[in-house]
């Protein structure tokens, strides 16, 4: 498998599901599975004090906080959104090595494998937090719901791609004829 097909590959797949999460983020991601403190200003006053002002994972008498304490979340959604979508490029780069070492027969085939793996990623992690942090399971399963649709979603574009570019020459030809 060639450079070029890697970093095109991972780049098109890293579009996909930036796109998908900021859809499913935007669009169907039902506001009642976070609490908005918002409302309750002392409650934020309180919890920026007792924080210190920093941003982090708190713990203290059997009390989880994580916290992003930020002064103007409006001026810093372009730089996060482009440091999320470096750690979205980082995964699909690596998807598109494991789809490479697998050689999927078909795009639904790569899809399949993505899903897979982006749903294993999703349940190791998010459901450890759920169990040793309280994170509420609706979180955690629209989280996992995030993570398995666009990593099928990049799984599918990627073997498409892999059936289109060719990426392993005259080597991927005869394997198929054998």
């Amino acid at each position: 498998m060639n450079a070029k097909f890697v970093i095109v590959a991972a780049l098109v797949a890293a579009v996909v599901m930036f796109a998908w999460s900021a859809v499913f983020h935007v669009a169907l991601w039902p506001e009642s599975s976070m609490i908005d403190l918002s409302v309750n200003q002392a409650a934020v006053d309180a919890i920026r004090n007792a924080t210190g002002g920093r941003s982090g994972v708190h713990w203290t008498q059997g009390v989880f906080l994580v916290t992003h304490v930020d002064s103007s979340p409006e001026d810093n959604m372009g730089p996060m959104m482009a440091q999320e979508f470096g750690a979205t490029f980082v995964g699909a780069l690596f998807l598109v090595l494991g789809l490479g070492a697998l050689r999927p027969r078909s795009a639904m085939n790569g899809g399949l494998v993505g899903g897979t793996l982006g749903f294993a990623a999703a349940a190791s992690t998010l459901l450890s937090e759920t169990i040793w942090y309280g994170f509420p399971i609706s979180w955690t399963a629209l989280n996992t719901i995030d993570l398995t649709v666009g990593w099928f979603l990049a799984g599918l574009v990627i073997a498409a791609l892999m059936r289109k570019m060719n990426p392993f020459g005259q080597e991927q030809a005869s394997a198929r004829a054998a």
